[in-house]
């Protein structure tokens, strides 16, 4: 993914630099031997960039969140900044989207559920599975009567997401 960002206020991007400039610090370490050395896994391929106004973000989206990025992306995300420009290999998500946070908020029922499967996630955590979840619970506790007020699609959604737990 590569996102850039066009006019984006000095102070904004001094907060950035800050933000990103913790987050390394806080997961490195230097060993007895003097090298420096990571807590946690520390993407290399992953980079924020700064000329002038404008900021360039690259790198996979999953490891840009689980990094020491993180902070700096939701600075960029509650800004409101639009970015000037975005690649990704998958169109479908936004630039500020994990597949998960897509999956959980915004896909469409079926592949939400396939995701759900694939994954052996909770269907309660999507979005799209959240009316057929409560059905599920509700054909769960009370089969005979959640079937009779059941349609025929609801009932079937209810059945899979049910089979899910």
């Amino acid at each position: 993914m590569k996102v850039v960002f066009t006019g984006v206020s000095q102070g904004l991007c001094n907060s950035i630099k800050e933000s990103i400039a913790e987050g390394l610090a806080n997961c490195q370490y230097e060993d007895r031997d003097g090298v420096v050395r990571f807590y946690q896994h520390v993407n290399t391929n992953q980079s924020v960039t700064f000329n002038g106004s404008t900021v360039v973000v690259e790198g996979e989206r999953c490891a840009l969140w689980g990094d020491h990025h993180a902070q700096a992306l939701r600075m960029l995300s509650y800004s409101g900044i639009e970015p000037s420009k975005y690649e990704t290999s998958d169109t479908r998500l936004k630039w500020y989207e994990t597949l998960r946070s897509f999956m959980e908020g915004r896909a469409p029922y079926e592949m939400a559920l396939k995701h759900c499967r694939e994954t052996q996630s909770n269907p309660q955590y999507y979005k799209a599975l959240e009316q057929a979840w409560e059905d599920a619970l509700r054909l769960q506790q009370y089969p005979l009567r959640a079937s009779a007020e059941m349609d025929k699609q609801q009932l079937e959604r209810a059945r899979e997401v049910l089979a899910l737990l």
